[in-house]
Parts: structure tokens; sequence; C-alpha cells
């Protein structure tokens, strides 16, 4: 063996030792200095693995909320309010084809910063909006960066990576663990259209499997503790990139953890009459994607009382902001008449009621009377499947022209595959209409 190759020394990061692993690396120590001795080298070791970098903290800049990031193995946070942890160390990582982001990772560089600033609001519930948080940037070797915002209403954290060309995700770890089981109002079901009824039940209830296939919730989920304030979990900034649900598995007890759809292969019409695109073959990945970009915001809304939840900002300050140049003139927000949760079955008037034009005309003059923007036409105004064949009952341009007169807008409701199929030419038909 050449001498180069006998003054070799590799170096491996452990985490925690067994009492096995301390018997091997007291018992080596000698025969590693008879190895090195004739290189000149003498080491002074102790009997325990290299010490793992400190845990890193980010607090809000009131101070009650507090995140810890734990480096070692792989990649842990936790969430406390007030000095009770209310999200217990638990792992995250992205997973490519052949690599995992946040298994065995080397840190770096950290950045720390304090933003605060004052902004106008486009298209929100508010004119004005302060945003002010805590920012805490680890980039690590291999071209990829976790990001952390602590604000006084909660936390976010998204991954970012540098690398050419396009990434394929298989998958991203995500997960939730708790001291206990929380009660979670959440919308539960498979990849839908948020159109049913929430639940309020215990997490584990998620365990359950619906029709052959695992349970999952969307999100917003907003969860109960027996003691400390309420913990809304939410995402942000999602763009190209698979909506994250959340379900229970029983061998990972007291966490929520993270599904994702899959990247269709196939898709095909289908569900209530044929109004969904439903994926009938899947990918073995999530997304295919720029390999320099950043990632959804994961969102964690602390509230003490409900109202806070519906004043939270936080989801509208970690969204992407508007293009730079972009018009959006033409957007004019603002309530709306919905025929199809106030129902078409009016009572005391002297025409039938239902899907025709005088229901809608009385409609348009509830709406002018209340000062509510729009009106909308549901499904049935047309064929949902072709856009140019109308309901003989339903006289739209008439409508467009009536609302008009009083100040109230008209939106359609169109099926949004049959639009697309239609485009560009029906839209010069509604531009006709008004």
């Amino acid at each position: 063996m050449p001498k180069s190759s006998r003054c070799g020394l590799r170096l491996q990061r452990v985490g925690e030792q067994s009492l096995g692993d301390k018997f091997l690396l007291e018992n080596t120590f000698m025969t590693m200095i008879r190895r090195l001795w004739p290189c000149g080298i003498i080491l002074i070791l102790g009997t325990t693995a290299l010490a793992a970098p400190e845990p890193l903290k980010l607090a809000s800049p009131d101070g009650k909320i507090v995140a810890t990031v734990t480096i070692g193995e792989d990649i842990r946070y936790s969430l406390s309010y007030q000095g009770r942890e209310l999200v217990k160390p638990s792992p995250v990582a992205l997973v490519l084809e052949k690599e995992r982001l946040g298994a065995h990772p080397v840190l770096q560089n950290t950045s720390r910063k304090e933003v605060r600033h004052t902004f106008e609001a486009r298209l929100y519930k508010k004119s004005r909006v302060e945003e002010h948080y805590n920012k805490l940037r680890l980039a690590f070797e291999g071209g990829y960066a976790l990001v952390f915002r602590a604000y006084d209403e909660g936390f976010a954290f998204r991954w970012e990576t540098s690398r050419p060309g396009e990434l394929t995700i298989h998958d991203e770890v995500f997960i939730c663990s708790f001291e206990e089981n929380p009660t979670a109002t959440m919308l539960v079901g498979q990849f839908h259209q948020y159109e049913s009824l929430y639940r309020k039940a215990n997490i584990e209830t998620l365990a359950d499997f619906e029709g052959g296939k695992l349970t999952t919730a969307a999100l917003p989920m907003v969860l109960e503790f027996k003691q400390g304030p309420k913990l809304a979990i939410a995402q942000s900034d999602l763009l190209d990139y698979p909506a994250l649900y959340l379900t229970y598995d029983l061998s990972y007890p007291r966490a929520l953890i993270g599904k994702f759809p899959k990247y269709p292969r196939r898709e095909a019409p289908g569900g209530f009459h044929d109004f969904d695109v439903q994926v009938t073959e899947e990918e073995n990945f999530i997304a295919r994607t720029e390999g320099t970009r950043t990632y959804p915001w994961r969102v964690f809304i602390v509230a003490e009382r409900d109202a806070d939840l519906l004043n939270s900002d936080l989801v509208y300050l970690l969204a992407r902001p508007p293009d730079p140049g972009a018009d959006y003139s033409w957007v004019k927000p603002g309530k709306v008449a919905w025929d199809f949760w106030i129902s078409w079955n009016l009572q005391g008037v002297d025409f039938p009621t239902g899907i025709n034009t005088q229901t809608f005309k009385y409609f348009i003059d509830f709406a002018a009377r209340h000062h509510i923007e729009y009106v909308n036409l549901d499904w049935l105004w047309s064929d949902p499947h072709d856009l140019y064949r109308m309901n003989p009952d339903v006289d739209v341009p008439y409508l467009v022209r009536y609302a008009e007169s009083k100040g109230v807008g008209i939106t359609l409701w169109c099926l949004a595959r049959t639009l697309a199929a239609q485009m560009p030419q029906i839209m010069d038909v509604f531009q006709k209409w008004g």
C-alpha cells in the first residue's frame, strides 16, 4: 500500500450513539494511532461523535413565536408560542429522482434579516397592509436552501433550488408532529373542489380509507389543542406545483403527514355530468419544473381567537407579487348574488320562478337595492358543454343590458374546459353582449 494511502483518514459525522457505537469508537482509538504514527500525526480524540451544529432559532418581532431548526442527519423544524411547543421537531425534505435534499445536509451559510414596510394592497380586503417579519435563510451544499419567516401572527418556510435545466420532484416530505392529537376543522375527501362541508374531528380520523383510497384533508386546516392558541395550516405562492393535502398514518402517531397528487399521465372527462377532468393514469412524481425556483410556502397561523384567523394577512403577504407592468385595471372585486347558492325558488312573486329571465331580473333588482355589485348566472344559462347552445328561457344579452341600467354587473359561470375549447371566439360573443 502506498504511504499516502496509509495516512488517509475519513471522518464521518454520526448522530446519537448507541452503547455499541461508543465501544467501537473507544476500541478503534489505538488502532487509529498505530496507523497514523508513521505519518508523524498524533490526534487527541474523545469518545463521542462529532458535535452536530447548534439548533438555529428564529423569533417573531414580538418574541412570542419561536421556530427552531435542527440540522443533523436530516433537517427538522419546530414551533412554539409563548414557550409552549405547538409543533414538535418534524423532518422536511425534497425528494428528487436520484437524491433527497435535506438528507445528510451540509450547511454552507446562514443569513438573517428583519423586514418592515407598509404597502398599498390591490384587490384585497384591506387598502393598506403592514408586513413585519424576521427572516432566516439556510443555504446548503448541492444548490438548495430553506427560507424561514417569523411574523407576529405566524410562521412560514419554503424550499429554494438553484439547479440547471428542469427538476423532477418525486415527493416533498412535510410532517407536523404534536404532543397530542389535536382536533381539526377540515375539509375531508380526495382531491376535490372545495364544495364539501367542513368536519370537526380528531386528526386521527384521517387514517380511515374512503373507497379504498387514503383519506386526505385540504388546506386550510385549523387545529385546536387542549390548551393554548389555535393553529391554522395553509399554503401560499402555489405555482407550477401540486397543492399540499394532509393525512394521518397510524404508524406515525400524533402527526399530520403531507400528501401530494401525482403528476397526471392521462386525463379524461368524468365526475358530475363529466364536468371534471379526471386523472386516469399517474406518473411516479409530483412535479416537473424549473431547476432554479422558489417553492410554495408552508404556512402556520397562530391565533388566540377565531377572529384573528379571519384578520390574518399571512397568506396574502406570502403570495407571489403581480408581474411588473401587469394590467389588473379590468378586475373589479365585489359581492355577488349567486343564484345557485341562494336558489331559484322565489316566493311572493307574480311569475314562475326558475332558470329564466324574470327570475334573474328579480335578482338584479335585489342586488341594486342592497348595493351588491354582481349577479351570477350559474350553469344552465347554456349547455355546459357548448356555450353557443343557449337556454331559450334565459336572454343573457337582455339581462346584461338591464343589469347595466341598474349599476349591477353580470358574471357568467362556464365549465373551464368548455371555455378553453371555445376560446377565443366565444370571448368575442361575450364582448358583444357587453
